[in-house]
């Protein structure tokens, strides 16, 4: 298993079912989403679904590096 799982797509076309899955079949890695769909809206429904985290694109290599240290 791994430590975490970072997903980037585009994420306006979430389907909502894969995280469901995720979160039933007990999967607790955490899931940073990287996306440049970045309105409020958005932003909740992939927390709602089960992300943990979510950075804008672009983003830089300490952005991303901060991101997966709070998910640690």
């Amino acid at each position: 298993m791994y430590p975490k799982t970072l997903w980037t797509r585009r994420i306006t076309t979430i389907n909502n079912e894969t995280f469901i899955i995720i979160v039933k079949l007990g999967i607790t890695t955490p899931i940073l989403a990287i996306t440049a769909n970045t309105e409020d809206d958005l932003v909740n429904q992939y927390f709602d679904v089960g992300m943990n985290a979510c950075i804008p694109k672009p983003y830089g290599q300490e952005e991303l590096q901060q991101s997966i240290m709070k998910l640690l």
